[in-house]
């Protein structure tokens, strides 16, 4: 570049001593310089513009760059971490290496999460309390005919909650009635059980079905009272206190030999009455009425009954009162055992086997 300009301003000279026209000699010699600085510009321009990249961004590296897929800041950069793409990636998503990844499964804080515990599907059933006992664990001679669990009930069906033929009921109460029990033994007659612990769930589907028109078993159990009366009439509510777990629907059976409840001189004629043969064969008691009969003759202390009946309620609840079981009026089988035990909880969990 050097000795362009020399050359250039030697030839200037020589033209300059010749006499030519001054003026066209400056303007060739302008125009070749200018000419010559243009073009030098734009060989500069491409190298100088490569030098202020990098200047200004000295640690981008090129897309296929390895340093850049190593960078730090790349790997652990949370917005990529975070990225929608990468989170809901297939390949992320079925990666061996995070599918069984053992970190990922012993994590306490995986295995400890409240939220993670008590989430509606791992509590779908709640537990029963080791607070109630089950009575034929106590005393096996105390009969099961529990009604709830079949269809000879006044739905028709099992009702919710009844898994099994069992009776369940909070110790203070359960141990009250083995002792009960085992006093009427001396007397030649024995307690058979209907109902002990009732589950919420249980009550929830009397109510349901107490709003439908559903009455295919009205004849049996309610023939003189209208289904839209059982809730005005008390025989079905909102609540029952057989869910606190101190609550028993019971009767009594005679011991083999025992002929009075045989000997009773009443018949199968009149209300609630339909089970009155197969009850005494086999070997129940007669109380005048058929168990859960929705009636005026359930009352415990109803005038129209047989002596023999009049006889029975009595005796039943006396031998219950004895150890501290209160009757309610309006049913000669429903008892409840006081100081209950759970005056205020309502249990739900469901009647099984174990």
């Amino acid at each position: 570049m050097d000795s362009g300009f020399s050359g250039l301003f030697t030839g200037w000279f020589a033209r300059y001593a010749r006499g030519d026209s001054k003026r066209g000699v400056i303007v060739d010699l302008i125009t070749k310089v200018v000419s010559g600085l243009w073009i030098l510009l734009l060989l500069l321009s491409p190298a100088q513009a490569m030098d202020n990249l990098e200047a200004n961004n000295p640690d981008q590296k090129g897309i296929d760059s390895p340093e850049r897929d190593k960078s730090p800041e790349r790997v652990n950069s949370p917005e990529r971490a975070n990225s929608p793409e990468r989170a809901n990636s297939p390949e992320r998503a079925n990666s061996p290496e995070r599918v069984n990844s053992p970190e990922r499964d012993k994590s306490p804080e995986r295995d400890k999460s409240p939220e993670r515990d008590k989430s509606p599907e791992r509590d779908k059933s709640p537990v029963r309390p080791e607070s109630f006992q089950r009575v034929s664990h106590l005393d096996a001679s105390i009969r099961l005919d529990m009604r709830y669990a079949s269809d000879q009930n006044f739905i028709g069906r099992p009702v919710a909650g009844y898994l099994a033929a069992a009776c369940y009921l909070a110790a203070p109460a359960a141990q009250a009635l083995v002792d009960v029990h085992q006093s009427l033994l001396a007397q030649g007659y024995g307690l058979v059980m209907f109902d002990c612990y009732r589950p919420e769930r249980a009550t929830k589907d009397f109510v349901q079905w107490a709003l439908t028109k559903e009455a295919s078993q009205k004849a049996q159990y309610f023939p003189r009272t209208e289904k839209s009366e059982l809730f005005a009439k008390g025989y079905i509510a909102q609540h029952s206190g057989h869910s606190r777990g101190a609550t028993i629907d019971v009767g009594l059976y005679q011991l083999p030999g025992d002929k009075v409840a045989v000997a009773s001189g009443d018949t199968a004629a009149g209300v609630c009455r339909r089970r009155f043969d197969q009850d005494r064969k086999a070997g129940l008691l007669d109380f005048g009425s058929d168990y859960d009969c929705f009636d005026i003759r359930s009352q415990t202390a109803h005038p129209g009954l047989s002596n023999a009946a009049r006889q029975n309620r009595q005796m039943l609840v006396n031998a219950m009162s004895s150890q501290g079981f209160v009757n309610y009026d309006k049913e000669w089988w429903h008892f409840t055992f006081e100081p209950e035990p759970f005056p205020t909880v309502y249990f739900d969990f469901p009647v099984t086997q174990e």
